[in-house]
């Protein structure tokens, strides 16, 4: 029983210290833009620690701490890991499909003794200049379709 009690404070401590999430926002992620080979991402206020991963395997770490938002320019090929403390994460890839920058983002959200509560989401570029969320049709799974 205290067991519960305790992992059930620290659920609440934590959703009070993360940052304040508006609606439609995934992974801290403000905005995202495609470019002509990137996606310019946008997170809201730190803090939280970012690991680029390059095309060439080279990773470079980032500690966002200082306030206001943090600009990411990622690359086809490339990927970007953001966490917060021991309870989130989120993994962002930029790649190509059918001709279209498409972003997957996987996000899970956990604490030590409790399940972890994974999504992973498809945007793809479109005409209008910004990612939309797509799903894979059943009939041809790699082939995005809108929402």
């Amino acid at each position: 029983m205290m067991k519960q009690l305790f992992m059930s404070a620290l659920v609440v401590a934590a959703s009070l210290l993360a940052p304040t999430a508006r609606a439609g926002m995934v992974c801290w992620l403000h905005s995202a833009t495609p470019q002509t080979d990137s996606a310019k991402l946008v997170f809201a206020d730190p803090p939280y620690f970012v690991e680029v991963t390059h095309r060439n395997g080279i990773r470079t770490q980032i500690k966002a701490s200082s306030p206001g938002p943090m600009t990411v320019d990622l690359r086809v090929g490339e990927d970007i890991l953001v966490t917060q403390g021991l309870h989130g994460s989120c993994q962002i890839k930029v790649t190509r499909v059918h001709q279209r920058l498409q972003l997957t983002v996987i996000e899970e959200v956990g604490m030590p003794g409790m399940s972890l509560d994974k999504s992973v989401k498809l945007l793809a570029a479109r005409a209008d200049g910004r990612f939309h969320e797509v799903h894979a049709d059943s009939a041809d799974k790699g082939r995005p379709q809108h929402r």
